[in-house]
């Protein structure tokens, strides 16, 4: 396992403006968006972000974002420690680390996220101008020590402890430092996104689908079996993925109309309500649509480098 997920806390209230925080607007994007977009660049997932205040609210604006939500139903009593603990909780052996924001501090770019997703040690954090910043990035090893932590220090607690290693790496990014926590600090991203567009280099995205006739199956089929195969439940990763569990059925019923075979092997009743797993055929379509995507990432990263690479 080398994988790199990605932690958002948003759950709290900030006591120094009004309006919702994650839902500001960027160009073109909301602060939370703009997050999980300069996340995916990067290659994070799964990103898992946790809710709280408006916490409804929220979770229907990223309903259609791939991310798992988790409900932090104490926030106005707890600390965002609780939140990372409880994100912390879910991404537990499931990635080999876990990039940590909160969600005040959307500034960041991906090629800073490449820099701290190469550190050592149990935290990287970047450092820019002598001051760290986020996303700090957190092995999958020492999860089991922040959990179990009840110091009243939080996550700087943990990183300040006997036998921790903490990694700084140095990056040109002023934007780990910029924290919407006020609208002074809303002022300053924005006018800190507008000279980033003007500065900022091409990049591109590809989304693969298949089809039949009609599209049948792409990332967001992809991601749901993924969670199916993780968590044994179709109903549990409809929840993971904040969608509902009839969508979920669809997306898996017009797959295998289209494929001709079963995706899902499912026993209803029981303790638990019954679980669905993947079939042999199920899992080796995903994995080769995986590696297809892989595959084809890596092609188009070397073309874009000839048609595009310092030009523009």
């Amino acid at each position: 396992m080398n994988t790199t997920g990605a932690l958002i806390a948003a759950a709290g209230k900030t006591d120094g403006m009004d309006e919702f925080r994650p839902m500001l607007k960027l160009t073109g994007n909301t602060l939370i968006q703009k997050e999980i977009d300069t996340l995916r660049k990067a290659g994070t997932s799964p990103i898992v972000v946790v809710t709280g205040y408006e916490g409804e609210q929220l979770e229907r604006h990223l309903s259609h974002r791939g991310v798992v939500c988790i409900r932090n139903e104490a926030y106005e009593s707890s600390q965002m420690f609780d939140s990372v603990k409880l994100g912390l909780s879910w991404l537990a052996g499931k990635c080999s680390q876990i990039l940590f924001l909160p969600v005040d501090a959307p500034m960041f770019s991906a090629a800073t996220l490449s820099a701290v997703m190469q550190g050592k040690g149990d935290f990287t954090v970047p450092v820019h101008d002598g001051r760290q910043g986020h996303p700090i990035r957190i092995a999958g090893s020492v999860i089991p020590r922040i959990l179990d932590y009840e110091g009243d220090n939080g996550l700087r607690g943990i990183m300040e402890e006997p036998g921790i290693t903490v990694t700084a790496v140095e990056v040109q990014d002023p934007g780990v430092l910029l924290e919407v926590d006020d609208h002074s600090g809303y002022g300053q991203a924005l006018a800190y996104e507008q000279e980033s567009i003007a500065a900022s280099d091409l990049s591109y995205d590809i989304r693969i689908t298949l089809s039949k006739d009609d599209v049948f199956f792409g990332p967001g089929a992809a991601e749901l079996l993924k969670h199916v195969d993780e968590e044994g439940s179709l109903l549990s990763a409809c929840k993971t993925m904040n969608m509902s569990y009839s969508k979920g059925w669809k997306m898996v019923k017009a797959v295998e109309d289209s494929l001709g075979f079963p995706f899902l092997q499912r026993k209803t009743g029981g303790a638990d309500g019954g679980n669905s797993i993947l079939t042999e055929e199920g899992r080796d379509f995903l994995e080769k649509y995986l590696a297809f995507e892989e595959d084809i990432k890596r092609t188009a990263d070397a073309f874009y480098h000839i048609h595009f690479a310092d030009r523009y």
